[in-house]
């Protein structure tokens, strides 16, 4: 892993952190960052999919669309194990 990756990691936990409790515009706004961030937001997008805020699934999904073909193994593979 790169230091840059290192150094991203813990901004990542943050962003989905704030997707999962801030308040809608807070929500929004992280999901614009993490839809940027692409591929790597995956797995943290696919734990966020069991939150019980309908509106934190809501926003993961569309998130998910945007990111596209990378994201569908990671998430078919989620849904086997649930």
């Amino acid at each position: 892993m790169m230091r840059d990756e290192k150094r991203q990691l813990p901004e990542m936990r943050d962003v989905l952190t704030q997707l999962r409790n801030g308040d809608r515009a807070v929500k929004e706004h992280a999901a614009e960052v993490l839809a940027g961030v692409g591929e790597p937001a995956v797995p943290g997008l696919i734990h966020a999919l069991k939150d019980p805020d309908i509106d934190v699934q809501d926003l993961v999904c569309t998130v998910l669309v945007h990111i596209g073909t990378p994201a569908v193994p990671l998430l078919v593979r989620s849904l086997q194990e649930d």
